[in-house]
């Protein structure tokens, strides 16, 4: 199930059960690498409006700092989807537009370096209008590996 306490798994997953948020497209159209000092660097794909992403982030974020969960995050955050990892770096470029509407969002814990990544939750979005105070807030809400 990965590193992270499973007492921590599930005051992580009442917090972001908190979290009501609609369900948005993802559009991305640019392709770049990312730099680091390392050999090999990420080539990635990103958007230029991934506004929606960054908010439901903080969203969460916020939501776990109100349940005294105070887990490190970086305040820089780019919205990105890596595709490979090559010797030589690429400069931004346009792409054809690679979009889909995002529905749920998940809680992985990646394993830097391991190319590991463990699904340790996931929560639905809203799809037309937000939950109404006498349903449950987050009717697809599901909980993988915290039951």
């Amino acid at each position: 199930m990965g590193r992270i306490p499973f007492p921590l798994l599930k005051k992580i997953d009442a917090a972001i059960s908190m979290v009501q948020f609609p369900a948005f497209e993802i559009v991305l159209d640019e392709a770049l690498s990312f730099e680091n000092h390392k050999d090999s660097v990420p080539f990635v794909l990103e958007g230029g409006e991934l506004t929606d992403v960054c908010v439901l982030r903080l969203a969460a974020l916020n939501a776990m700092r109100v349940r005294d969960i105070n887990i490190p995050a970086r305040t820089a955050f780019s919205p990105h989807m890596t595709l490979a990892y090559a010797r030589r770096r690429s400069p931004r470029i346009r792409v054809e537009p690679f979009s889909w509407k995002a529905c749920e969002f998940q809680l992985i814990e990646s394993w830097v370096g391991q190319t590991k990544y463990v699904e340790l939750a996931r929560w639905t979005l809203w799809e037309n209008e937000p939950p109404s105070l006498g349903r449950p807030m987050r009717p697809g809400h599901t909980k993988r590996q915290l039951t």
